[in-house]
Order: C-alpha cells, then sequence, then structure tokens
C-alpha cells in the first residue's frame, strides 16, 4: 500500500532519507502526470505542460536522490510471458 499526499514539502523531506525511490511521467488529458514514491509515501501531480517550473524542481530532486524512471508497470504474471 502506498500513502499519497498532496505536501511536496512533507514528501521530499521523508523522501531524502529514503534508500530507493521512483517516479513516472505520463501524458494524460490534462497535460502531464508526475508520480514518485519513495518508501511507502508517495506524491501525484498533474502539470499543463512538460516546461513547468514546479515539474523541473521536482524531477531534479528525483535525479539527485538517485530514483529510478518507471516506464510502465505489469502485473507479475505478464512479466515473463
Amino acid at each position: 500500500m502506498v500513502y499519497v499526499t498532496e505536501d511536496w514539502d512533507g514528501f521530499k523531506a521523508y523522501a531524502e532519507n529514503c534508500r530507493v525511490g521512483t517516479f513516472q511521467i505520463k501524458d494524460v488529458v490534462e497535460g502531464v502526470e508526475f508520480r514518485v514514491r519513495a518508501g511507502r509515501l508517495g506524491y501525484i501531480d498533474v502539470f499543463n505542460e512538460k516546461d513547468d517550473e514546479d515539474l523541473k524542481r521536482m524531477l531534479k530532486f528525483c535525479r539527485v536522490q538517485g530514483f529510478i524512471r518507471v516506464e510502465t508497470t505489469l502485473s507479475d504474471e505478464l512479466f515473463h510471458i
């Protein structure tokens, strides 16, 4: 289970102490959806465009922390078919 927060600063403070994190960026009808997870805490936001300054700042944080970019998700049963 992932606990999702709307508080980026709170998430960031928590995530700085996590060893592993992941993030995902995907196009949605509303713009660009950004998801990031560290430990059991997650953060989700949607931005109008990829050049949004807040999005750039969040992506920079993920890269500095060494978080891994996730392209998609699959169930275990479908991964090796």
